[in-house]
């Protein structure tokens, strides 16, 4: 009786990636319905009917990978390693576009004029800076945890 029990477990730390996989789908889920259509890759901005279908499709294939590791099934593995080392990709794509893109730094001078002291224009702005650095990069990281971590659990899927 244990070892039917024990087959169907779950190690936390897929649980973790299931976890951040949901996270994922709810959050694009919310995105569709609410209607904030749109898809950002770097300079690349889509809105309306091709953001709909990008999303739409990213969407349905993560709930094709959440459903299929939750089955153990090897090819969702495979499907959710390549998923998430292209989408740490292209974040980073993101993050250089950021950085590079006057645009972008314009944007944080209209928030920093906003502000009514040199001392509150100085800390808003670099905190801004900093924390949309930060989050594309903890993203990132995680994107990539996720890849290694389904890359090196072999023995949890069924071939």
């Amino acid at each position: 009786m244990q070892n039917i029990i024990k087959k169907h477990e779950i190690p936390v730390g897929m649980a973790l990636v299931l976890t951040f996989i949901g996270v994922n789908i709810f959050s694009l889920v919310k995105y569709l319905l609410r209607g904030n259509h749109f898809f950002e890759l770097g300079p690349i901005f889509l809105t309306g009917t091709w953001a709909i279908l990008i999303n739409s499709a990213i969407t349905l294939m993560l709930l094709v990978c959440f459903f299929g590791i939750i089955k153990r099934l090897h090819w969702a593995r495979k499907v959710a390693v390549v998923w998430y080392t292209i989408s740490a990709l292209a974040i980073l794509t993101e993050l250089v576009s950021f950085l590079v893109n006057k645009k972008s730094f314009e944007a944080y001078d209209a928030y920093g004029q906003a502000l009514t002291s040199p001392a509150d224009l100085f800390i808003g702005y670099y905190t801004l800076l900093f924390a949309t650095i930060s989050v594309l990069l903890s993203w990132v990281i995680a994107e990539l945890f996720v890849a290694i971590y389904l890359a090196n659990r072999k023995d949890y899927f069924r071939n």
